[in-house]
């Protein structure tokens, strides 16, 4: 499992996406670990069912038929599944048939062969956002030791996930700025620098294609006695509805 641990590592590293990184992550936990599926499954917003992203094993076919909930109402949602995303914590079942809570997966688990199943949460900024499920065909897979391990990998996942997080706000910041720098944030027309260079680029172009151009000013009479009125608030509305 170590080995499959420095796997899941390297595709953290290699992943440029995060459906690359949720692939590249159960592949190689798949691959290098004793699991018939390895699954990642996601939260979405306003659901009560999570959205399967990757899986990988030899029964990723049938597990990836399996309906998970986060919602202790649903059955689907009372297995490891859900257990371990509404506790925040790893849910170790090391004999399926005898967890009277998973019945609802037992039908799907006898045609794939599993005997025992593990879940972990994978917590981003101090809430839970997904799972990471590990399946086998053997009772008592999941020792302590070996939780500890798939627990470490499911972190190294959750990590790679707030990078990925983090950088997109920066992207977004970035976006933002260069934006400000060039519009006014009240009504989001081009300030004057930027309307200069698009006044001189639409002059340039009706000379060289020897069109005629004109320039509409609008000038606001009275804009100060409605601000000095109604206030600054109303002096701002009045900007915008202009603006659109």
């Amino acid at each position: 499992m170590f080995a499959a641990l420095s796997a899941t590592n390297e595709a953290i590293m290699r992943a440029k996406s995060r459906a690359e990184l949720y692939q590249l992550v159960c592949e190689a936990a798949a691959t290098g670990g004793k699991f018939t599926s390895t699954t990642i499954a996601l939260a979405q917003p306003g659901s009560d069912y999570l959205r399967i992203v990757a899986i990988a094993g030899p029964a990723a076919g049938g597990a990836s038929q399996v309906t998970l909930s986060i919602s202790e109402a649903h059955p689907e949602g009372r297995g490891a599944c859900g257990r371990a995303f509404r506790s925040g914590k790893a849910c170790i079942i090391n004999d399926y048939f005898a967890d009277t809570e998973t019945t609802a997966f037992h039908e799907r688990a006898r045609l794939d062969g599993t005997k025992s199943g593990a879940s972990f949460p994978l917590t981003v900024s101090g809430r839970a956002v997904g799972v990471m499920i590990f399946v086998a065909t053997e009772k008592d897979t999941f020792t302590p030791e070996f939780a500890e391990l798939l627990q470490r990998l499911a972190d190294n996942l959750a990590f790679a996930l707030e990078s990925f997080d983090r950088a997109d706000e920066k992207h977004k910041a970035e976006e933002r700025i260069e934006y400000l720098a060039s519009h006014d944030s009240l009504t989001n027309l081009p300030n004057r620098e930027t309307f200069n260079e698009m006044l001189r680029h639409a002059i340039s172009t009706a000379d060289r294609h020897r069109r005629q151009l004109a320039v509409l000013f609008i000038d606001l009479d009275r804009f100060k006695v409605i601000n000095d009125s109604l206030g600054h608030d109303a002096g701002d509305m009045l900007l915008v509805a202009i603006a659109e």
